[in-house]
């Protein structure tokens, strides 16, 4: 029988993620002008707890689903949740994007070409001296995440455009 204690199997806080929730909740403070400690009652916690619950350092208080799932329809911000389709290699596309002109196409093309010209920036500047390291994996990774969601966006809402007919 092992001497660890099972409590040591447990996953560590992502603090990205933590953080990414956190300014979620900063921003729909100010947007709202409420008090966090208001933002906090919203979610049928206290402000210090709930401020426990997000510090990555905070090992024995964790957020749960149904609070995180909370925060992500009170602030209506889903970067959190794309975080985590990120962390296992997926993108959130949207049910309904607006393809009611062709301008609105445009646009899209233009934002996968600007994520593109980033993620290539990163790659040629981290690949310049021949070696990678985790600070330069890591921005690559988040500049790629980028372009990929915007890409499949883009051709999710061509799939999905009206075709006029040619004359």
């Amino acid at each position: 029988m092992s001497n660890t204690s099972y409590v040591e199997n447990k996953r560590s806080k992502d603090q990205d993620l933590y953080k990414k929730i956190s300014r979620s909740i900063t921003l729909d403070v100010r947007r709202n002008d409420i008090t966090k400690e208001d933002f906090a009652h919203d979610l049928g916690t206290q402000k210090g707890y709930l401020e426990q619950k997000l510090k990555p350092s905070v090992s024995t208080n964790d957020l749960g689903l149904s609070e995180f799932i909370h925060i992500l329809e009170t602030t209506g911000d889903l970067s959190p949740l794309e975080h985590l389709a990120a962390m296992f290699g997926m993108v959130l596309i949207p049910k309904n994007i607006d393809t009611s002109n062709i301008q609105k196409l445009d646009i899209m093309c233009d934002d996968v070409m600007m994520e593109s010209n980033d993620t290539f920036n990163v790659s040629k500047k981290a690949f310049r001296d021949a070696k990678l390291t985790a600070d330069e994996k890591e921005q690559i990774l988040k500049e790629g995440n980028e372009e990929l969601t915007k890409l499949v966006m883009y051709l999710h809402a061509v799939k999905s455009a009206k075709v006029e007919d040619e004359q």
